[in-house]
């Protein structure tokens, strides 16, 4: 069904429904408990979900809650329909999938803690799969006791807000309470092999002097590995071994990571006096966090059988430590305006290490514990933002004026990996076809793919919202930043809303934005090695776009995505308590950032060599692919029903539905194309088109009766498409769509003491599994919306004081 078809469908069940239920309550429509103040896309002091000129989702802290959702990732997804956060990415799992809206990579969504820039993990997803490439800012860190409610925005807000909020913003509001408390215990397990999960966070209020308060929360977290994988049938040992028969085939796991993270934060502010106040944060998370990576086989030529004679299970350790501070002073300035102005620091520390592995040019030396990499993103901003509200008789209401300067400084850093794990120890391969030839080396980032990134950001923004009339409102916004080395990104914005008559409203945006490349990104490396028959060794490297080797192939600095964002939409409040919004858009990405797939063949080895690059036979660099069209549709509803002596009912519904089309595929570099080369970037495309559900449904309810409670939520994810990981086209193929219902039900011991008993995926469903070839230990696609981890059963006890 197309596009503008769905769009004037949903617009007219919407206008019917209105048409029918509003007229009779159009007086009394004046929120009704649906209706939210928001502080995100604005200045302005009485906007709300519903006057806004942009789309607009509030999820306050009980909602997220309800879910029963293992993060607030995770329960998002539940709750917002564009919102997309796959749970399932193999090897990929200890990098955080960040938050993905309108079927478009974490990286075009902004996230900001109580309206500021959050700073991005420092992990680049540098793996095949969806959102290859990215770097995501993690949630988890980020206490769930903290959140006083998450308004996401789902519409382009660069000249807003800057760089990366392309398809949206998530905006984590925090608690700011001065006395009281909380604490929450859940334990869950998994129907299927009985893992289990573990959750414990707790706030406290404290009161500050001059009016002030301090809000202290802490979290902590828990889960066993979990594995849905099967029988590895490919051939373990040498043929001809009797071991075969009896071969360990289930040393290969194929499921969610162990997890161990901590995270506390303390979020405070007073007032110094009648003009001055001021406010902080501090937030601090360590996490472990190990993942099943792949099977060494006995066979294998980068194994050293004297090690490991049956194989072994490889596992990845990621360490992570975040810390992000936020100090400011906020001036009211009485009729004059008011001034914020705050430094904000993030700091982002990962450690990767091996396990179960070894590096085979070391023999029988070498270690099976390897640290591989350590990696370390960082930003410090200052700004000074300025807003002021200007009364005016030609308009209805007063104007805001809002401006601001911006001056960020970046640095990331890549550092090799210990000695052991990168370093050719000159040991060759032992048995097998193979026997005698040089050994793989193992897989540490080496010195010299190593590197230290840094840059300067300035800049600056206004805007003006107006109220015309009592039904117009009109928003103006515009932004510039300039960036050290990629140059100058300017964008603009204009929003309305229209009241056509009271219960009805129509809305409409256009924003030009942004995203730099990432720091990262930039300099995103590593290798491996495979033996030849010939005696040497051949690399496939994954080289930084300002290395010797990628400038030898033609490739240059990378350029800043550029997007156009158009929307329009229908917003309703048909009865007192009920809401539905319909919103159409699109957005157009120039020079969409993404890794390319192998660029190999003989003529990249002959130009490669003739600049000094021997021995490499595949490279993979990080570049502009080429352009993006994405279309879609948001429908959201909610409805608030007293059923007098049998309590309240809460029911919401969601459906997106979005078509994503590569309309260009950049040329490959003058160096190749003169050879006839091209960009191989088959399975980005791929994955950019079809690696998000093409839509989702979701569908919710609330109920609350004295000491009761029950929650439920039925999702369905349509179709993914499942890219093979190794590029063969003829094994991709399509994900069904799959139905999950999660379903909870509570009852309050006593005052403040509440049980909660629930289920996720309470019908056990999982996605399709893979059907061809020889099977190995994965046995479900790393695409797969939900997971497939199947039904969890979970306990949670929650005291409030």
């Amino acid at each position: 069904m197309g596009f503008w078809r769905i769009f004037l469908r949903s617009t007219f069940f919407v206008s019917s429904y209105t048409s029918i239920y509003g007229v009779a309550c159009a007086d009394q429509a004046d929120g009704g408990g649906i209706d939210t103040v928001t502080i995100t896309a604005t200045h302005s002091r009485d906007t709300t979900v519903i006057n806004s000129t942009s789309p607009i989702q509030v999820i306050d802290g009980d909602e997220l809650r309800s879910t029963g959702a293992g993060s607030v990732a995770q329960a998002l997804q539940y709750l917002v329909p564009s919102f997309n956060f796959p749970q399932s990415e193999s090897n990929a799992r200890i990098v955080p999938t960040g938050a993905s809206l309108r079927g478009l990579a974490p990286d075009d969504t902004l996230v900001l803690v109580d309206g500021k820039r959050r700073t991005e993990n420092a992990v680049v997803k540098n793996s095949t799969g969806i959102f290859h490439g990215s770097m995501a800012v993690d949630l988890n860190v980020i206490p769930t006791s903290a959140i006083e409610r998450i308004e996401v925005l789902t519409d382009g807000a660069s000249s807003q807000y800057g760089a990366d909020a392309v398809a949206g913003v998530v905006n984590v509001i925090l608690k700011k309470e001065s006395k009281g408390g909380g604490a929450s215990a859940t334990y869950g397990v998994y129907t299927d092999k009985g893992e289990q999960s573990a959750n414990l966070n707790t706030w406290k209020g404290v009161a500050l002097s001059g009016n002030g308060f301090l809000t202290l929360s802490a979290d902590t977290n828990y889960a066993d590995y979990t594995d849905r994988g099967q029988a590895d049938m490919r051939q373990f040992y040498f043929s001809g071994d009797s071991r075969e028969a009896t071969a360990n085939r289930t040393i290969g796991k194929d499921g969610s990571p162990r997890l161990k993270n901590a995270a506390l934060l303390a979020n405070g502010g007073f007032d110094v006096n009648d003009v001055a106040s001021v406010y902080f944060q501090a937030n601090y998370a360590l996490a472990d966090i190990w993942a099943n990576y792949g099977v060494l086989r006995p066979q294998d030529n980068n194994n050293v059988r004297s090690i490991f004679p049956d194989g072994a299970g490889i596992v990845q350790e990621s360490n992570n430590e975040d810390i992000h501070t936020l100090n400011g002073v906020k001036f009211d300035l009485g009729g004059n305006g008011t001034v914020d102005v705050n430094v904000r620091y993030g700091r982002s520390h990962e450690i990767e290490y091996r396990h179960n592995t070894l590096n085979a040019t070391l023999g029988a030396l070498s270690p099976t514990n390897l640290r591989i990499a350590t990696r370390t993103n960082e930003q410090t901003e200052t700004g000074v933002d300025y807003t002021r509200e200007i009364p005016t008789s030609f308009f209805a209401k007063p104007s805001t004026l809002s401006s601001g300067i911006v001056f960020r400084h970046e640095a990331y850093d890549l550092e090799a990996g210990e000695t052991a794990s990168w370093i050719n120890g000159g040991a060759t391969i032992v048995g097998g076809s193979s026997n005698g030839l040089p050994a793989p080396i193992g897989p540490g980032v080496r010195p010299d793919e190593a590197g230290s990134y840094s840059r300067n950001v300035y800049g600056g923004y206004a805007g003006l919202e107006n109220h015309l009339t009592d039904d117009l409102k009109l928003n103006l916004s515009g932004r510039s930043e300039n960036y050290d080395d990629v140059g100058v990104a300017n964008s603009g914005g204009v929003s309305a809303r229209y009241q056509v008559v009271k219960p009805v409203a129509i809305r409409s945006s256009f924003d030009s934005g942004f995203r730099a490349p990432a720091l990262g990104q930039i300099g995103m490396a590593g290798s491996t090695s495979q033996p030849q028959t010939n005696g040497t060794v051949l690399y496939t490297r994954t080289v930084p776009t300002n290395s010797g080797i990628a400038k030898a192939l033609g490739f240059g600095d990378l350029r800043p995505e550029t997007s156009k964002n158009a929307s329009v939409g229908l917003v309703t409040q048909p009865t007192e308590k009920s809401l539905i919004t319909v919103d159409a858009y699109q957005i157009s990405i120039k020079d969409r950032l993404a890794p390319t797939d192998n660029i190999s063949g003989t003529a990249v080895k002959n130009i490669l060599n003739q600049y000094g690059y021997s021995g490499i036979s595949v490279v993979r660099v990080f570049t502009n692919v080429g352009d993006l069209d994405t279309r879609g549709i948001d429908v959201a509803g909610k409805t608030k029903v007293d059923l007098d002596k049998l309590g309240s009912l809460t029911l919401n519904a969601g459906y997106n539905v979005n078509w994503n089309e590569v309309t260009k595929v950049n040329a490959a570099p003058a160096q190749l194309s003169a050879l006839g080369l091209t960009l191989n970037t088959d399975s980005v495309t791929k994955l950019l088109k079809h690696g998000s559900p093409r839509d989702k449904l979701l569908l919710g309810a609330d109920w609350h009766y004295e000491e009761w409670g029950m929650n439920a939520q039925l999702v369905r994810y349509g179709r993914v498409l499942a890219v093979n990981l190794n590029n063969v086209a003829a094994q991709d193929y399509w994900l069904d769509p799959q139905w999950v219902f999660n379903l909870n039900g509570s009852y309050e011991l006593s005052r403040g003491l509440k049980i909660t008993l629930g289920a996720r995926n309470l019908f056990d469903t999982y996605p399709n599994s893979v059907t061809f070839g020889t099977a190995t230990y994965s046995k479900y696609a790393i695409q797969s919306p939900d997971g497939y981890n199947g039904r969890q059963v979970y306990l949670r006890l929650d005291y409030v004081f």
